[in-house]
This record gives structure tokens, C-alpha cells and sequence, in this order.
């Protein structure tokens, strides 16, 4: 049986199952990966991680509600997506990816895990490079995300990055 081309066009890439492979190997490192070493750190800066655990959620969160359903765990825009520019995308292009990389820092500190904050900035950075290959792909669908992108500015942290 032959695919008609509408469904190959929603369908993911390879690479964009490859992109999703990665994604699940590096959250499996952060939680599940023995402490090398505890490190001793300050009770505010635990509890900072708190925080910054709560500030993921919420960008998190907040991106998973605007897009409704039209999320997608692969970078490529679905088919039937739409350009949200509300709620925490008016911060952040990339508010869901901001919250994962967020609270898993926070996560970390609060674990007191060398382990976790070794890999939550190579989440950071795996999402940077997934983000501008997802950026590509979102500019061919919606002709309209370059003001977007220009608007927003920041790609992963708001008012930083």
C-alpha cells in the first residue's frame, strides 16, 4: 500500500526521530543515572533549585497549553499546527524546551547530583541545536516566523538567550 503524499509530508523525518532518540537518552542520564558524586552545597542554593524546578513547570506548562493539539515531540511543525505568538511565546520561542532545561538544573541542585549538572547543559545545548533545526522548519511552513522570531528574540532563556 502506497502512502499519499499528504501523509508523508505530516509523517516525521528520520532525523526527526534520531533528534528524539537523543532527547530521551540525555533525560534518562539526568534522572536515572547514579550520582558519580554528591556534591555539599548550601541549603539556599538546594532550595533554589526548587525554584528554578517550579520556573520550568511553568514555562513548561505554559508552552504545552498554548499549542493544544498541535504538539509535537519531533522539530518538524505538524501539518495541521498553527504559529502560536501568546501566552509564554510572547518570552521564549521555545518555552517548552526552556522549561525542560530549567527545572532539570533546578532538579539537579536540589538532588545535589554532580551527575545532573553535568548533563542538564548538554540538554541545553542539544536543545539550542534542535531548536534551530526545528527554526528551519517552522520558517518553510509559516512564512510569518521570521517577524515572529524578530519580535521575541530569545530562543531558550528568556531576556538572555
Amino acid at each position: 500500500m502506497v502512502e499519499d503524499e499528504k501523509d508523508m509530508k505530516s509523517a516525521p523525518s528520520r532525523r526527526g526521530w534520531g533528534w528524539l532518540a537523543v532527547q530521551a537518552l540525555i533525560f534518562a542520564l539526568i534522572l536515572w543515572a547514579p550520582p558519580l558524586m554528591r556534591l555539599s552545597l548550601p541549603a539556599p542554593l538546594r532550595w533554589a533549585g526548587i525554584a528554578l524546578i517550579l520556573v520550568g513547570g511553568w514555562f513548561g506548562t505554559g508552552g504545552l497549553l498554548a499549542l493544544r493539539g498541535t504538539l509535537s515531540a519531533f522539530p518538524e511543525p505538524r501539518e495541521d499546527g498553527r504559529l502560536v505568538r501568546t501566552g509564554v511565546f510572547r518570552h521564549v520561542r521555545h518555552p517548552i524546551y526552556c522549561g525542560l532545561v530549567t527545572a532539570s538544573l533546578g532538579l539537579a541542585l536540589w538532588r545535589t547530583s554532580l551527575t545532573g549538572l553535568l548533563f542538564a547543559p548538554a540538554l541545553f545545548v542539544f536543545f539550542d541545536l534542535k531548536s534551530r533545526y526545528e527554526e528551519k522548519r517552522l520558517m518553510e511552513r509559516f512564512p510569518e516566523y521570521a517577524d515572529y522570531r524578530r519580535e521575541v528574540g530569545k530562543r531558550l532563556i528568556p531576556w538572555l538567550y
